[in-house]
């Protein structure tokens, strides 16, 4: 018979599901941890950012070292050195490198390859931009943001009436907005909202094809 129990983890390493093993190893690669992934992630699905669309043949990161980069994060650097990519990676690599201290697993690591991890970053685009330590701090700030708040709503919208948003969602959408900020975020007061809201109220019933 398996046991389970809980395991206290440093509270200066963890901070929410973004730092679960789910999460970070989800968006990894087999062998080393992708700030590219969780970095596209983070903005796409947390702050509601629109995708941006790589330019055509570019080429893909070295993956051996030639003397140039030693750590994981040095070999992402590459996307930085090269103008073509760093236009849109400064926003993509600012919010994923963070998560650098999280190895391909989600283990909590110090030192990439013998070298400290340097975990900075930065957020931009976001109406908390500034520089962060480290993916922890990153999350706390973000827990404050309001472009955060109104991105939960949108996709939790989006889900119970199981259709993307228009024009004609924009008056109810907002009103969502605004009382999910204004009682601080509880999640449960918006699955009420939401289930109370007239466009979710109008929604058709599938009844087998009975009329």
């Amino acid at each position: 018979e398996i046991e389970m129990f809980a395991v206290p983890l440093p509270e200066d390493q963890r901070a929410g599901i973004f730092t679960q093993g789910a999460f970070l190893g989800g968006h990894s690669h087999p062998n080393q941890p992708s700030p590219v992934l969780r970095g596209v992630f983070l903005r796409e699905r947390l702050l509601c950012l629109d995708p941006i669309a790589p330019p055509a043949d570019i080429p893909a990161l070295s993956t051996t070292s030639d003397g140039s980069w030693t750590t994981n994060r040095e070999r992402f650097a590459q996307h930085t050195e090269d103008p073509v990519c760093a236009a849109c990676h400064a926003f993509i690599d600012g919010a994923g490198f963070p998560f650098e201290n999280y190895d391909a697993v989600g283990a909590w690591r110090d030192t990439d390859n013998g070298s400290t991890v340097d975990a900075s970053g930065e957020l931009l685009q976001t109406d908390v931009n500034g520089p962060v330590e480290n993916a922890v701090e990153m999350l706390e700030i973000l827990s404050d943001s309001r472009q955060v708040h109104d991105c939960a709503v949108s996709h939790l919208y989006q889900y119970a009436t199981h259709r993307s948003t228009t024009d004609s969602d924009s008056e109810i959408l907002a009103s969502l907005q605004q009382d999910f900020w204004d009682d601080g975020g509880v999640l449960p007061n918006l699955y009420l909202r939401i289930v109370l809201s007239p466009t979710f109220r109008a929604l058709p019933v599938d009844n087998g094809g009975e009329q």
